[in-house]
């Protein structure tokens, strides 16, 4: 079965390469900034986020905050380089957390088992 996965990240590159690696496993839609995020969200029906945390207008913590609101039970991954990645995806709710950039194995250990544990 293909699942649903929306991936919020400004850059067309990280988009392209995250649907080249999971295409396998994932049907992949890209928003680019926070409120075309939520505008798929509330009209699809997605198994999984993939969210960058610096983007243009809103940043990806509060992306993750409000899905938080609207989907709690979404497993939500929050993609960065920066070093308090950890810490701010325990602080806004993220079920796990990736560091950029990511090794595509991890990539997909991060996502099969935030998915398993919904």
């Amino acid at each position: 079965m293909i699942r649903k996965l929306l991936v919020v990240e400004d850059e067309p590159d990280i988009v392209e390469a995250l649907v080249w690696a999971l295409k396998h496993a994932w049907s992949i839609e890209a928003a680019f900034d926070c409120d075309s995020a939520l505008a798929m969200f509330a009209q699809g029906d997605f198994n999984a986020a993939i969210v960058d945390l610096n983007l243009p207008g809103l940043d990806g913590a509060e992306v993750i905050r409000r899905l938080r609101g609207r989907h709690p039970q979404l497993p939500v991954v929050l993609a960065s380089a920066s070093p308090d990645v950890d810490r701010i995806a325990k602080a806004v709710g993220a079920n796990a957390w990736l560091s950029k950039p990511f090794d595509v194995d991890h990539l997909e250990f991060t996502l099969e088992s935030v998915v398993e544990r919904r």
